[in-house]
């Protein structure tokens, strides 16, 4: 990519904008070198209710839910970035997940939960996703997951998204 940028001439004459714009983009791929990547995890499911048209339907959710309470549209990609480096992460209940649509929805909501927490400004408890979620997962199901999301992507949270690369 840096190879890329650097055959393409400059808008304007500004050397200064130029070099910023390079030094950004440098560092969003230094960050992105340092998170693990993903992998079609979906080959590891055995499973035939965790496919291709399950994780469409839940990143057609956070879409759903992000716009339904007004965020930001980069919150719902964080959110799919986290719940599938996670998945692809094979740690903790993340070959779990991939076998059992419980854990694998779980897992994508409590992506977006993490996103929001991270990203926003406005709150979303725990006790508004179980009602969000109809009362289908319990608040220690929750937290737990959080943990081993955070634990799986090692804490590795502020990551560059594709569209960070584009606007630069």
């Amino acid at each position: 990519l840096t190879k890329m940028f650097d055959m393409v001439p400059p808008i304007d004459n500004d050397t200064h904008h130029h070099d910023d714009t390079l030094s950004c983009i440098q560092a969003m791929r230094r960050q992105e070198d340092e998170v693990s990547t993903c992998i079609n995890y979906l080959q590891f499911s055995y499973n035939n209710s965790v496919n291709v048209s399950s994780r469409t339907a839940m990143i057609t959710w956070c879409q759903q839910l992000q716009k339904k309470l007004k965020l930001s549209p980069e919150t719902a990609s964080f959110a799919i970035s986290f719940f599938d480096r996670y998945l692809s992460s094979g740690k903790g209940k993340s070959r779990q997940a991939l076998q059992d649509k419980y854990l694998f929805q779980l897992s994508a909501i409590v992506s977006f939960y993490i996103s929001v927490k991270l990203y926003e400004k406005t709150e979303l408890t725990v006790d508004t996703l179980i009602k969000i979620c109809k009362g289908c997962y319990a608040e220690f199901d929750i937290i737990e997951t959080e943990e081993e999301i955070l634990f799986a992507l090692d804490y590795r949270l502020a990551t560059p998204l594709p569209i960070h690369f584009v606007k630069e």
